[in-house]
């Protein structure tokens, strides 16, 4: 039985998401563990994209048209982050964006002349899950920059965890469906 896509129901629920960083560039000079990142990520927004115009007036008749700029204008996307145990994560992200700042890159042995623009992940995948939690999608982003982080407010007297956002800019975003079966059942 093929599904209609305009009548079956929407059950996609915003908490069936994980976030996986392949390499936080590590500027701390200390061992940094990936899942100080990867266990700790809150919430992700991905903005709004959009896509300038052409305006061109033939008369009296205006027209517009898309103007193709490729990746010229890279995109967002914000990552909150729960504070772990150590502070770790919001230390090596401070790191990350004062030795950018300073031209100090990561260190990299195979490479140790890279440029600056090395310091950055080179891919960030998100992966949709069902209810039963299996993936079922995945968005990639790829050649990630770190551009700002949110203040940390520690207060005495609050039991809540402390929160940090970083904000990031990648370069190419791709999306891949897993469950191709269905969507061809579906149309």
């Amino acid at each position: 039985m093929s599904l209609d896509l305009t009548t079956s129901v929407n059950n996609y629920n915003t908490n069936q998401f994980r976030v996986i960083f392949n390499e936080w560039p590590n500027l701390t000079g200390k061992p940094l563990n990936q899942s100080a990142f990867n266990n700790n990520v809150r919430s992700i927004t991905i903005p709004d994209i959009n896509i300038p115009m052409l305006n061109t007036q033939i008369g009296h008749v205006q027209q517009y048209h898309p103007s193709p700029i490729g990746y010229r204008q890279l995109n967002k996307i914000s990552v909150k982050f729960r504070v772990d145990d150590k502070l770790l994560n919001y230390y090596a992200a401070k790191c990350w964006i004062d030795g950018s700042r300073t031209g100090i890159r990561k260190e990299n042995n195979n490479f140790p002349d890279d440029f600056l623009r090395y310091n950055r992940i080179e891919t960030m995948e998100i992966q949709n899950m069902d209810n039963a939690e299996n993936i079922v999608s995945k968005m990639l982003f790829k050649r990630v920059f770190l551009t700002d982080i949110s203040n940390l407010t520690l207060q005495y007297g609050a039991s809540e965890n402390a929160e940090f956002t970083c904000t990031f800019v990648y370069e190419e975003c791709t999306f891949e469906t897993l469950v191709e079966e269905e969507l061809k059942d579906a149309l």
